[in-house]
């Protein structure tokens, strides 16, 4: 089916054996097929083809309800098809292929909704806003002001304070705006940012926020130190140790679908110098 969540098609295999188990139950007659789309908008069935051989009318009917999204309420249009089969042949042999098919129907959409949300969760973090909470000591302010401009070079929306905290800004009033949208928040973890209150408040504030899809809390370890609190239970990154073409490929990888920083060659050259191992 195809569904506002992504898609979830039963296969022609199974639709075959549907059709054939329908008509031998006799629910090919004209009559029958009203009972059939009972429960269907009206506009709805005015759309499906009629035909004259009924495997065939059986077979396009389902296709169609197949491809169809759900109604206006919810429903699923080909699981109605299947409850009304159901009903007709209560006590025959097609009732356990019916009720097989509901299963098969609810197996789809529980794998199309799990995809919609995987989707949802990759499309936050590639085109959403990009926070990086780091300490204010000089060589977290170097591998933020780094972690800023690979991002920006992969098409990032960044907010850092190294980058944004300038004189007569109102960090705080800043920075809470940035969390409230969203997206993907990097905890850059240090000794430096272990010891800093300021940076303490950025990431329980953005635990506040986190629903499980946005915002996305990663820590990001520069340096072999001990996750804070909840931060243990995230998946981490770690650049400490590795070197830069290493430490870019991770740091992409934080956007869900990895891309080439968008200017090239020349947009690495213009970035600030790797605070991490050389080459």
């Amino acid at each position: 089916m195809l569904l506002p969540f992504g898609v979830a098609t039963l296969s022609l295999d199974r639709l075959s054996r549907l059709a054939q188990a329908a008509e031998s139950a006799g629910l090919g007659f004209p009559d029958q097929r009203r009972l059939l789309l009972h429960g269907l908008p009206a506009g709805f069935v005015a759309l499906m083809p009629v035909l004259a051989v009924p495997r065939q009318q059986l077979l396009a009917d389902l296709q169609r309800l197949n491809t169809a999204r759900p109604l206006a309420d919810g429903t699923v249009p080909l699981r109605i098809w299947l409850d009304n089969a159901r009903m007709l042949v209560i006590g025959e042999p097609a009732e356990g292929t019916f009720t097989q098919a509901l299963a098969w129907v609810a197996e789809a959409l529980r794998a199309a909704s799990s995809d919609h949300l995987e989707h949802e969760i990759r499309a936050s973090r590639q085109a959403g806003p990009i926070f990086i909470s780091h300490a204010e000591d000089e060589r977290d302010r170097a591998w933020a002001a780094w972690l800023a401009a690979v991002l920006s070079d992969a098409g990032g929306r960044v907010t850092a304070a190294v980058i944004d905290d300038v004189p007569g800004t109102n960090w705080i009033l800043r920075s809470g705006r940035a969390l409230d949208e969203g997206g993907l928040v990097l905890a850059v973890l240090s000794a430096a940012y272990l010891g800093s209150a300021r940076v303490h408040q950025e990431w329980a504030l953005a635990a506040q926020r986190d629903d499980g899809r946005a915002p996305a809390l990663v820590p990001v370890f520069v340096e072999p130190v001990e996750a804070p609190g909840f931060l243990r239970l995230r998946t981490p990154v770690h650049l400490h140790g590795l070197a830069e073409a290493a430490a870019t490929r991770a740091v992409l990888g934080l956007l869900a679908a990895p891309r080439s920083p968008s200017g090239g060659e020349g947009g690495a050259a213009r970035r600030p110098p790797f605070p991490g191992r050389a080459d």
